[in-house]
């Protein structure tokens, strides 16, 4: 059977793990094997990644599961992580950009986190906000805690829609 060439190839930066699942599954699907996985390999593996592979000791590899192991061993350290909580509290509102901006910036960055509880979530959101009466805003939504991070941003949203009615409002009438 034809398999299926993966294009990703793996690099320092990829989380090993990772790929050698998405890699596994893509060859086993194809209906080839574990011999065809390690023979297979070095095409889809990075220049840098490549070296490492042909400088092991000949015979230091005895199966697939043995090469995964290596592999793993060997680049997990240096594979690009998702960020945690702290660094959802590092996003702040610049000077003079628009609430809807650092709305965008704050969720695409969240998008990227995994697994942030909501109310971490909303604390750092209101952190990096400069606008009291919004923090005031969400702060009442949330007397009991039950707030969702994305009703938080809804809110956010609509008060932002308000504001910008404000002032169009305002400008019409003087």
């Amino acid at each position: 059977m034809e398999t299926k060439i993966m294009t990703k190839t793996v690099n320092k930066k990829t989380n090993p793990r990772e790929w050698l699942q998405l890699y596994s599954t893509t060859i086993r699907s194809a209906g080839d094997d574990s011999y065809v996985m390690a023979n297979y390999l070095p095409v889809c593996l990075d220049p840098t990644v490549r070296i490492w592979l042909t400088s092991l000791l000949k015979e230091s590899i005895m199966s697939w599961g043995n090469l995964n192991g290596k592999l793993i061993e060997s680049f997990q350290a240096t594979c690009n992580r998702p960020g945690n909580h702290f660094d959802l509290t590092r996003i702040k509102q610049k000077t003079d950009e628009p609430l809807r901006d650092y709305i965008k910036r704050f969720c695409a960055k969240k998008t990227e986190i995994p697994n942030v509880p909501d109310q971490q979530t909303i604390a750092a959101f209101q952190g990096g906000i400069h606008s009291d009466d919004l923090v005031c805003e969400i702060d009442q939504r949330n007397h009991d805690l039950k707030l969702t991070a994305q009703e938080c941003f809804e809110i956010a949203d609509k008060f932002t829609s308000a504001f910008k009615s404000a002032i169009f409002f305002s400008r019409a009438t003087t």
